[in-house]
C-alpha cells in the first residue's frame, strides 16, 4: 500500500533507552506538513496537521495518532499498541499493531509492523521496517539511512517497495535534511519520487515531540 503509516514511525523514533527501565513515560507531539503539488504539476498542494499521545512502561506502549488534511478524504486516526527495546550494542527494535480509521469511510484497515535500527557511529544509522496488511493482504518493506552532519543538521534517505491490490508492487524513495530547533522540534525539507507517482514533488514539515511525564 502506498505510503507507510506514520504511527509506526513515531514509535520507532521515540527514545529507545526508555524501554530499558521500569519507568512510566507519557509522550506527545504534533507536526505540520506541506506537500507541493504531490499529484503532479498543476495539482493542489496538500497540508496536513497531526498530533499524537503515547504511554510507555517497561518497553510496552500504546498510543493514539490523528491527522486533519486539506484533502478531507485523508483525514484519519490510528490506535496502536506495541513493544520497543534497545540492546547494549546499539540495535533498537520495535513491533506494533495499528488500526487505522478514516473519518470519511475511505477504507479502514489493520497493520502489523516491525523494524530495527542500528547505530553504527554517533553520526550514522540505518533502519529496516516491514509492514503487513492482513485485510488485503499486502506487504511493504523500507530501508533508510541517516547521517548527522552536526548536532543540528541530519541528512537522510529512504527507499521502499509497497504492495498494490491486483497489481505489481511499486517503489518509492525520498531524501532530505532536518534541522533541529532546540531539543524538541525539527524542520525538514524533502524530495519524494516513486514508480506510481505522477511526478516527483517536494515537501516540508515542522514537528514537535516531547515527554510529558517520566517517573
Amino acid at each position: 500500500m502506498r505510503k507507510i503509516i506514520l504511527s509506526g514511525l513515531v514509535a520507532a523514533v521515540l527514545p529507545a533507552s526508555a524501554a530499558l527501565s521500569q519507568d512510566l513515560y507519557v509522550y506527545g507531539g504534533a507536526a505540520l506538513e506541506f506537500e507541493l503539488a504531490p499529484n503532479g504539476a498543476g495539482s493542489d498542494n496538500k497540508t496536513d496537521i497531526n498530533a499524537y499521545v503515547e504511554v510507555e512502561k517497561s518497553g510496552f506502549f500504546a498510543g493514539l495518532w490523528a491527522e486533519k488534511s486539506s484533502d478531507e478524504l485523508s483525514d484519519k486516526a490510528d490506535v496502536y499498541v506495541g513493544y520497543r527495546a534497545q540492546t547494549a550494542g546499539g540495535l533498537s527494535y520495535y513491533v506494533d499493531l495499528t488500526r487505522r480509521t478514516y473519518f470519511n469511510d475511505t477504507g479502514d484497515y489493520t497493520v502489523v509492523d516491525a523494524g530495527v535500527e542500528y547505530q553504527f557511529t554517533e553520526q550514522f544509522s540505518t533502519s529496516f521496517d516491514l509492514f503487513y496488511y492482513p485485510d488485503y493482504p499486502l506487504i511493504d518493506a523500507y530501508v533508510g539511512a541517516a547521517f548527522a552532519l552536526s548536532d543540528k543538521i541530519t541528512v537522510s534517505a529512504n527507499y521502499g517497495t509497497y504492495g498494490v491490490e491486483d497489481a505489481p508492487d511499486q517503489q518509492e524513495w525520498d531524501f532530505g535534511a532536518g534541522y533541529a530547533i532546540g531539543e524538541e522540534s525539527v524542520f525538514d525539507l524533502r524530495y519524494y519520487n516513486g514508480t506510481e507517482y505522477v511526478d516527483h514533488y517536494f515537501g516540508a514539515s515542522l514537528s514537535w515531540d516531547t515527554t510529558f511525564l517520566s517517573r
